[in-house]
């Protein structure tokens, strides 16, 4: 019989024919490759999730008082030890009353030593009197002792010539030599309450000269203790930013407040968290790929630094999305931050740890 001839079929009818058997395999096609892609690149190794370490700093106070001056605002730039604000210590009243205490006790202590002063100047008049009376005294022995002396000469004359007995020549004798040893002792006593009266006439000037001095040293070093003590500067430890500032002008802060926290504009390392189970146990050295998240990812190479001994709490933001708040833990570890990367402080990146060839 003869060949029919084929019906003729309208376009729409192919193209739905098409869709119906190569569309489904097409799509299984790409969805294939595409999976293997993006296995190749977000997969690869053991990713883990890493924050940009953030150095900041405290700005606190070492006494309480009223801080009267804040020289700075949030994300203002600053430099070390400059200056951010001033706390007032001691308020003025306070003040003028700790100075005109010390200036009490100062006027105190200068009456107290005026009262020595005199009684040492009683004691250098009542030994000038005894250094008279001793002179006195020492002026009639040696008279008495010449007297004696003369009479000795006349009894050895008598005594040689048998006029005068053994035992009258004794007490002559004995006289002059009590007399000789009364003059040594009056001379000596003399001298002694002489030097005496030297020595504390000179100490009590010099006393007075240094007592005041000490007084008047001391007056000046309590009012420059005072000084000091009313002001307190608060100083930036670092260069930095203001991340936030927690007092303001006319607060009264405790001791050890903070008043500014700053933060290094750039940081050193990465720190990232191996949660629980440990599938991999990172080593220092290990390589790791550090991606960034955001329209324009970089992707750049690094090693671990250093790992922790003991697991320890995650940070939130650091948690997988779609899972709770219920507390997590991991080790910790640090990686090197390249200079090439740009990122900032606290942001979070991926981290890639690939299996190193030692053993």
């Amino acid at each position: 019989m003869e060949r029919l001839e084929p019906i003729p079929s309208p376009p729409g009818h192919l193209a739905r024919e098409f869709c119906h058997r190569a569309v489904p395999l097409l799509a299984f096609c790409a969805a294939l490759l595409g999976t293997s892609l993006l296995w190749n690149q977000r997969f690869t190794g053991t990713q883990l999730f890493g924050e940009v370490e953030p150095i900041r700093a405290n700005v606190t106070t070492l006494e309480g008082g009223t801080l009267v001056e804040l020289n700075v605002d949030r994300l203002q730039t600053v430099t070390s030890n400059q200056v951010l604000g001033v706390i007032q210590l001691l308020d003025p009243d306070s003040f003028h009353s700790e100075l005109a205490l010390a200036r009490s006790e100062i006027q105190v202590l200068k009456s107290r030593i005026a009262l020595d002063e005199t009684r040492n100047d009683q004691n250098v008049e009542s030994l000038r009197a005894q250094w008279l009376e001793a002179r006195v005294d020492l002026a009639t022995a040696r008279v008495n002792f010449e007297g004696a002396k003369r009479d000795l000469e006349r009894a050895r004359r008598l005594r040689s010539e048998n006029i005068m007995s053994e035992a009258e020549f004794d007490g002559a004798e004995s006289l002059h030599d009590a007399l000789a040893a009364e003059v040594r002792e009056r001379t000596e006593q003399v001298a002694g309450i002489d030097a005496s009266i030297r020595r504390l006439g000179s100490g009590v000037e010099k006393d007075q000269g240094g007592a005041l001095a000490v007084l008047s040293d001391s007056l000046r070093i309590q009012e420059q203790r005072l000084q000091q003590q009313q002001d307190q500067k608060l100083r930036a430890p670092m260069d930095g930013i203001v991340k936030a500032i927690n007092h303001r002008p006319g607060e009264r802060v405790p001791a050890g407040a903070i008043v500014a926290v700053i933060t290094a504009p750039h940081s050193e390392r990465i720190i990232g968290y191996v949660r629980q189970p440990l599938n991999i146990e990172p080593r220092p050295g290990m390589p790791v790929v550090i991606r960034t998240r955001g329209p324009h990812p970089q992707s750049v190479r690094s090693k671990v630094l250093e790992v922790g001994s003991d697991l320890e709490l995650v940070a939130s933001p650091l948690r997988l999305r779609g899972f709770d708040n219920a507390t997590e833990r991991g080790l910790a570890f640090f990686v090197s931050l390249p200079p090439e990367l740009k990122v900032h402080p606290g942001e979070l990146v991926d981290l890639v740890l690939q299996h190193d060839s030692r053993p």
